[in-house]
């Protein structure tokens, strides 16, 4: 009996796409969030390592801009890391070269955003070969995504009008100061609606969509 209503309970499911997805997102999920205390310090880790590969090389040997940035980590948070940015054109009284900090919480920012846009990826009724293209697509937007937040955190002129990293154009200052508006104001919430519209992007299949359609008329 048990094997039996197992295999009723399958075929339900492949003939209601929706249905699949919801079942299949809500065992996958959870599954990936069990596996976040192992994934958060390497995550954070190639973000650091790859941060301060571009910093050492674009940043702090250019005589033009007189920056120097290091991306530092604390012991006691596996997740978070610290931009240190080092003024060398700026002294406070004493020698001492102004500086300033930004934390980043990468969990929060980027590695839950993406389990939840994998998790999203893997549930959707679409064709294997175009699951894999979406996993590949949705991993290199989303992280596209995640690196152009992170620059706008470092060019935000507004909120350290002293501390100025790079002076910009009227425009592009502007864009800066209301794009990282919209993220403080959305907070939490553009970390799952972003994930959404991406992964509506990359997963479009026209044969899923008539599956869907089809099962919504009974067909």
């Amino acid at each position: 009996m048990g094997i039996e209503k197992i295999r009723d309970f399958s075929e339900k499911i492949n003939k209601r796409p929706i249905l699949s997805f919801i079942v299949v997102f809500i065992i996958i999920f959870p599954l990936l969030m069990l596996a976040l205390p192992y994934l958060r310090s390497p995550y954070a880790s190639f973000f650091q390592n790859t941060g301060n590969f571009f910093f050492e090389i674009c940043i702090n040997n250019s005589d033009f801009l007189q920056r120097d940035v290091t991306i530092l980590r604390t012991s006691d948070k596996k997740r978070i890391l610290q931009v240190d940015i080092t003024y060398k054109d700026k002294r406070v009284e004493g020698g001492n070269m102004m500086a300033k900090l930004i934390e980043i919480d990468t969990q929060k920012e980027g590695l839950v955003p993406y389990l939840f846009l994998l998790s999203l990826i893997m549930a959707s009724p679409i064709s294997l070969k175009k699951k894999g293209k979406a996993l590949i697509y949705g991993t290199i937007i989303l992280h596209i995504w995640v690196l152009f937040k992170y620059n706008m955190q470092l060019l935000d002129n507004y909120n350290y009008p002293n501390l100025v990293f790079i002076e910009l154009p009227f425009i592009f200052d502007a864009f800066v100061y209301y794009f990282n508006a919209f993220i403080r104001v959305t907070g939490s919430s553009s970390a799952l609606v972003i994930p959404i519209i991406f992964w509506i992007i990359v997963s479009y299949e026209k044969e899923a969509v008539i599956r869907i359609r089809d099962s919504f008329l009974g067909k």
